[in-house]
């Protein structure tokens, strides 16, 4: 008598580091993008605030709503990378390259500040290691995967 077992796809630390990183990152994103709404709403909606304040406290609104919805995606995405998810693979694709978009519009800012370089530099490295780890263990994503049969 035989039985068939089957083995699942092996799972990757690199992989699991790679999904917690994105969640960590969507998590500082949102917390960023929900206090700069609040604030800019703050702002808009201050009585004794002239017409450039509401303007600024709009426009203020709106990159934390951008903020918010990045940081959203991003932890969904890392979610999705976590349960070996397709979709959540693609989704950090796409994260990684907006994290390349936003590390070279912050290194561009580099007479602002140390931080800005920071933040440039630390967004380009996550995103070219999710892009590394993510194409070099796609097997993982797939729904046959690695699975082998036994008799």
């Amino acid at each position: 008598m035989s039985s068939a077992v089957t083995a699942g796809p092996a799972k990757s630390v690199a992989v699991t580091i790679i999904g917690l990183l994105t969640m960590l990152s969507g998590g500082a994103f949102t917390a960023m993008g929900g206090s700069l709404v609040f604030a800019g709403t703050a702002m808009a909606n201050d009585p004794a605030g002239a017409g450039l304040l509401e303007i600024l406290g709009g426009m203020l609104a709106v990159f934390g709503g951008a903020f918010l919805l990045q940081g959203v995606l991003m932890m969904l995405a890392g979610l999705g990378v976590l349960l070996r998810q397709q979709w959540g693979r693609i989704l950090t694709l796409v994260m990684a390259a907006l994290a390349i978009l936003w590390g070279l519009a912050s290194l561009s800012a580099y007479a602002k500040g140390a931080s800005y370089v920071a933040f440039g530099t630390v967004q380009i490295a996550y995103a070219i290691l999710a892009f590394i780890i993510l194409i070099r263990n796609g097997a993982e994503f797939s729904p046959l995967g690695a699975k082998q049969t036994k008799q």
